[in-house]
C-alpha cells in the first residue's frame, strides 16, 4: 500500500494507493493459459477414437466413435489441457467415487455449419417454366 499527501488551499487530502503484488510464477501461468476449444452445447465430431489405453484401465467406459455427432455437456480444466464430457455418453457410474471420465479436446472437431436451404425455392429454380 502506498501513501501520498496532497495539500491544496489549506485542505489536506490523503490518497491511498493499493498495490497488488502478483508472484512472477503466477503471471507466467496466467500468460500461458489457453481457452478451451469448445463450450457446453456445441456440436462436435470425434476425430481420434483410439481409446485403447483408457479401455485397458477400465473396459466399462463408453467412448466416442468417429462419425456420430456429439454435444458437449461439460468442459474440464485438467493437468493435460481441457477435457470434455458428452451429452450422448454418460460414464458417471462407471467408477463410483472418481470423477467421470472425460475426453481430451484434441480428439474432437467442431461440426461445420450447415447451410440452410429453402427446399421450395430450390425446386422452383430447378423446374423449367
Amino acid at each position: 500500500m502506498g501513501y501520498s499527501s496532497v495539500t491544496q488551499s489549506g485542505c489536506s487530502t490523503l490518497r491511498v494507493t493499493f498495490f497488488m503484488r502478483i508472484p512472477q510464477r503466477l503471471l507466467s501461468i496466467f500468460a500461458g493459459m489457453k481457452a478451451p476449444l469448445f463450450h457446453p452445447g456445441q456440436e462436435v465430431v470425434c476425430t481420434n477414437d483410439d481409446f485403447t489405453l483408457l479401455l485397458v484401465q477400465n473396459p466399462n467406459i463408453q467412448t466416442p466413435k468417429r462419425g456420430p455427432i456429439y454435444t458437449v455437456r461439460n468442459v474440464y480444466d485438467t493437468h493435460n489441457g481441457f477435457g470434455i464430457t458428452l451429452v450422448q455418453i454418460n460414464n458417471a457410474a462407471v467408477a463410483p467415487g472418481f470423477p467421470e471420465a472425460n475426453f481430451h479436446e484434441s480428439r474432437f472437431s467442431l461440426l461445420p455449419p450447415v447451410e440452410e436451404v429453402d427446399i421450395s425455392a430450390a425446386i422452383e429454380e430447378s423446374v423449367p417454366a
